[in-house]
């Protein structure tokens, strides 16, 4: 434990001492050592799922998370992590394509969520598979965003809409039939 408390203290260190280390460090040039993860700070665009978010789900994209910074294993995760909603939304999981037509069908998504839905699945299959095509440096974060607006309309807006619904719609008291003759 000494030993992972130095590294602790000299990467601190040479945080510290210049932009330029601090810059290597920040964009991924420090050797951290085995089981170290860096927490902070993280990119401004990464950000977590919200807590209506199914963990099977928030698992899944944690593990992308993890890859972001390869374009193609990113895309495969966020794959598995769009599998994982379908599957959390009643699909079987045997065959995304199918289950994102059936959840477009059943209403789960609305057209345009079936698009972004699409092409992540596309994105996905593009970085699985050896190809003349690849996914780029600069698809990476389009991508995260397209899930995120995917997690937002299935998971978020619901969980906000139903939130909303008990602060805006006053409660009112019961009726009984007692109230009826007084």
């Amino acid at each position: 434990m000494d030993t992972l408390i130095q590294t602790i203290l000299n990467t601190a260190f040479l945080i510290g001492s210049d932009e330029d280390t601090r810059e290597l460090f920040l964009s991924g040039g420090f050797e951290a050592p085995a089981g170290v993860e860096r927490v902070w700070p993280k990119s401004a665009r990464e950000r977590a799922l919200s807590g209506v978010v199914p963990p099977e789900v928030n698992r899944a994209y944690i593990r992308a998370l993890k890859v972001k910074h390869e374009p193609n294993s990113f895309a495969v995760q966020i794959r598995r992590a769009l599998e994982a909603i379908c599957i959390d939304r009643g699909e079987t999981g045997k065959n995304l394509n199918e289950d994102l037509k059936n959840l477009s069908q059943a209403g789960v998504f609305p057209p345009v969520v079936t698009e972004i839905a699409q092409e992540l699945k596309n994105i996905g299959n593009t970085g699985a598979h050896v190809k003349l095509q690849t996914v780029k440096d600069d698809q990476v974060q389009v991508i995260d965003d397209f899930f995120h607006l995917v997690v937002k309309y299935v998971y978020d807006a619901p969980a906000s809409l139903e939130t909303y619904r008990r602060l805006l719609i006053p409660e009112i008291p019961g009726i009984t039939l007692d109230d009826a003759f007084n």
